[in-house]
């Protein structure tokens, strides 16, 4: 059993970025941390997370006097708008009708046809091809999230300890369709088709702690600390006519097994 004491307290290690939480991994003897404060940053990068301490495949662990608090998550990014179809080709000779001729006996003569297809793959009759569809707009990213303690596979013990998570970072909404373009003129072509809304970011979780395999033990006052999830992002646009769901809150708990 390793014992690590800092007769300083509450000692302070800043995590050098968010997504680099403190690390504990393959401790197979088991360790005992005292009075210890680990802070991670407010998460920065679009739809980063924000973790304060790792704890991975080792046994034994405990945590005595400690505060492990992490930063906000970042929020997502907004989808792109979708590009506006293409409009149809304009008519020409083959679209036209042939002339009639005069024979003996009457002969039917062949109307206008297209023998290719459009930009999408359309292909029009004998009036106007119709235009391209609008493209969707592209999804939202989700919020990243807050987690004070991540566990795998860790049997871990809290004497004494906070462990905190702050805000979970925002989803943010779809990117808008486009509208389709229009059919060429002759006969009316093809209708305009207009794209959907992107799919929509969910909000980050705020969590203290979250883990796989074995719970962590609690003894003496454990104070597990979170705030609340990121907001969701919206479907909802002015030029598509469909819009995709929205998102979902973050979740907000104090603790969560994610074992599968």
């Amino acid at each position: 059993m390793h014992y690590v004491a800092v007769r300083q307290h509450p000692a302070v290690f800043r995590n050098p970025a968010p997504d680099k939480p403190w690390y504990i991994h393959d401790v197979s003897g088991g360790i005992t941390i005292d009075g210890i404060q680990v802070v991670s940053d407010n998460a920065v990068a679009a739809g980063s997370s924000s973790i304060a301490v790792v704890v991975a495949n080792s046994n034994n662990v405990v945590f005595r006097h400690a505060v492990l608090k992490a930063g906000a998550g970042a929020p997502g990014t907004s989808g792109e708008d979708g590009t506006e179809g293409s409009m149809g080709p304009q008519v020409a000779v083959p679209q036209a009708g042939t002339p009639a001729t005069c024979t003996s006996p009457p002969a039917a003569q062949a109307g206008g046809a297209w023998n290719t297809v459009n930009a999408c793959g359309s292909q029009g009759g004998a009036g106007g091809m119709g235009g391209c569809g609008g493209k969707k707009g592209t999804g939202g990213k989700g919020g990243g999230a807050s987690v004070g303690l991540l566990l795998f596979n860790s049997p871990t013990t809290l004497d004494d300890t906070t462990v905190h998570a702050s805000i979970g970072g925002h989803g943010q909404n779809g990117g808008r369709g486009a509208w389709g373009g229009w059919g060429s003129l002759g006969a009316p072509g093809g209708a305009d088709v207009s794209g959907v809304i992107g799919g929509c970011g969910s909000g980050g979780p705020s969590v203290a702690i979250v883990y796989t395999g074995p719970g962590p033990v609690r003894q003496n006052t454990v104070q597990l600390e979170f705030s609340i999830g990121g907001g969701l992002g919206y479907g909802v646009g002015e030029v598509c006519a469909v819009a995709a769901p929205n998102g979902h809150n973050g979740q907000s708990t104090d603790i969560l097994d994610v074992t599968q």
